[in-house]
C-alpha cells in the first residue's frame, strides 16, 4: 500500500494596505446603518484624524468608493452615502424587491425550461450605477496619455499635424460665414451632411443627407437616442466588456442595461436571442469594427445572423400587435434598433477594409442607427459626429 504524504506548504499572509482598510471600515459602517442614505460623512481630514492616516489615504479611499457607487461627491457640499438601492451590496436585494426594474427573475425562469445538457447561458446584468463623471474626470486628468489605456485617443504623432488642420479650419469658416451666424437646420448644416453622405458612399453605404443629423461626437448621438427612443424601465444590451459610459449613462436615466459578451467573430447568437425575447430591450448599442475595448470585429457571417435574429423579432412584434391591438402593454412592444457605433472603422486598414464590413452597409438603414465622428481621428476635442437613421424613426421628430 502506497502513502502519499503531503507536504505542508507555508501560508502566506496577505497585506491590506491602510487604504483598503479604510474602505472596509466605511462599507461596513454603511451596511450596518451607521451611515444612512444620504448622510454626510467626515471630511477627508476629519477621517484622516479619527483614523490616523494621512490625507492622501482617505483621498484615495473616497475616490475608490465614489467608484464603486457608494458615496457620492457633492461639491461645496462634501461626500454622502448613496442611496441603498445604488449600493453594490445590495443589488441582490433590489433583483428581488424590484422585479419590474430588473428582469433576472425572468431569465431564471426561462432557464428552468432548458435542459442540463443545454443550459441557457447568462447574460451580465448590470447591477451598479455608476458615477461616470468622476471616472470621466480621473481618466483624462489622472493619468499621463501615454498610460491612460482606456482613454481611446491616439498618439498625438499619429494625428493630423495641428497646422495643417488650423489652415483648413480657416479655409472653411470663411466658406460657411453666413452659416455659423445663424441658427441653421435642426439636422446640422447641409453641406456637412452632404460631404458625411459622400464619405458613406465610399464605405458602400447608402444614405442620403436627409437621413443625417449631424452632433456633437458619437456620445452626444448616444445619448439623444437613449432620451428619445427609451424611458425609464426599458432595457437596453450592450457589449461586455464595453465603453463603461454608456452602462452609466442609460442606468442614470434609469434604462436596465444587459450585457452581451463579446466574442472574437462577434456573440453569442443563442443569447442574443433569447435576450431579445425575454427582456423586449429597445437598442443593442455595439462595435462593428475594432470594438472597444478588446479589438475584435464582427465576422460577416455572425453580422448576417443578427441582423437575421432583429428581422424575426421585429416580425414577432408585428405579429402580437396585429393579433392583439387592444392588449393592455402591447404598446411596449416595439422592435429592437441595432446602434452601430463605428468611430473606429476608418482605422482599419486597406486589407481589413475589404472583410470587416459595418452593419450599415448589410442593412440599408432598415434597423440600424449608425454613428460616426471624427475625435478619434483629428483629436478628442473636435466633437464632431453625425447619426445616420432609418427615415421612418427621426429622433428629431
Amino acid at each position: 500500500m502506497t502513502s502519499i504524504t503531503k507536504t505542508a506548504e507555508p501560508i502566506t499572509m496577505i497585506k491590506i494596505n491602510k487604504t483598503d482598510t479604510l474602505i472596509n471600515t466605511i462599507i461596513e459602517n454603511i451596511e450596518t446603518g451607521r451611515y444612512q442614505p444620504n448622510q454626510l460623512i467626515p471630511s477627508i481630514r476629519v477621517m484622516a484624524k479619527q483614523s490616523d492616516v494621512s490625507t492622501y489615504t482617505v483621498s484615495q479611499a473616497y475616490d475608490r468608493l465614489v467608484a464603486s457607487g457608494h458615496i457620492t461627491s457633492m461639491q461645496g457640499v462634501g461626500f454622502l452615502v448613496q442611496s441603498i438601492t445604488n449600493t453594490p451590496s445590495n443589488s441582490h436585494r433590489n433583483k428581488e424587491r424590484n422585479d419590474s426594474y430588473n428582469p433576472s427573475n425572468a431569465i431564471n425562469q426561462s432557464n428552468q425550461e432548458h435542459t442540463a445538457s443545454t443550459p441557457m447561458p447568462q447574460p451580465i446584468i448590470h447591477q451598479q450605477v455608476l458615477d461616470t463623471s468622476w471616472m470621466m474626470g480621473h481618466l483624462f486628468h489622472d493619468l499621463p496619455s501615454n498610460r491612460a489605456s482606456g482613454g481611446g485617443l491616439l498618439k498625438d504623432d499619429w494625428l493630423p499635424d495641428a497646422q495643417v488642420v488650423g489652415k483648413c479650419s480657416r479655409q472653411v469658416i470663411r466658406q460657411v460665414n453666413q452659416f455659423i451666424f445663424g441658427y441653421g437646420h435642426l439636422q446640422g448644416y447641409h453641406g456637412l451632411r452632404e460631404h458625411f453622405a459622400i464619405q458613406l458612399a465610399s464605405q458602400n453605404i447608402t444614405a442620403t443627407a436627409n437621413q443625417i443629423i449631424t452632433t456633437a461626437g458619437v456620445s452626444h448621438a448616444t445619448e439623444l437616442l437613449l432620451k428619445t427612443l427609451c424611458k425609464a424601465g426599458d432595457t437596453i444590451l450592450v457589449d461586455d466588456p464595453g465603453w463603461y459610459w454608456i452602462i452609466g449613462c442609460a442606468q442614470q436615466m434609469g434604462i436596465n442595461v444587459i450585457g452581451i459578451p463579446r466574442q472574437a467573430d462577434g456573440i453569442d447568437l443563442t443569447l442574443f436571442e433569447h435576450c431579445l425575447a425575454t427582456y423586449q430591450p429597445k437598442l443593442y448599442i455595439t462595435n462593428s469594427r475594432l470594438h472597444n475595448p478588446t479589438g475584435f470585429s464582427f465576422s460577416a457571417n455572425n453580422m448576417y445572423k443578427v441582423l437575421s435574429l432583429l428581422k424575426q423579432h421585429a416580425q414577432s412584434i408585428n405579429d402580437i400587435k396585429n393579433q392583439h391591438t387592444d392588449a393592455i402593454g402591447c404598446h411596449r412592444h416595439t422592435p429592437c434598433y441595432l446602434v452601430e457605433d463605428d468611430v473606429l472603422g476608418h482605422l482599419c486598414d486597406s486589407q481589413d477594409s475589404q472583410h470587416l464590413i459595418p452593419f450599415a452597409m448589410l442593412d440599408g438603414f432598415e434597423q440600424v442607427i449608425y454613428l460616426n465622428g471624427v475625435a478619434k481621428s483629428l483629436g478628442g476635442n473636435w466633437r464632431v459626429g453625425m447619426m445616420v437613421c432609418p427615415e421612418c424613426n427621426y429622433p428629431l421628430k
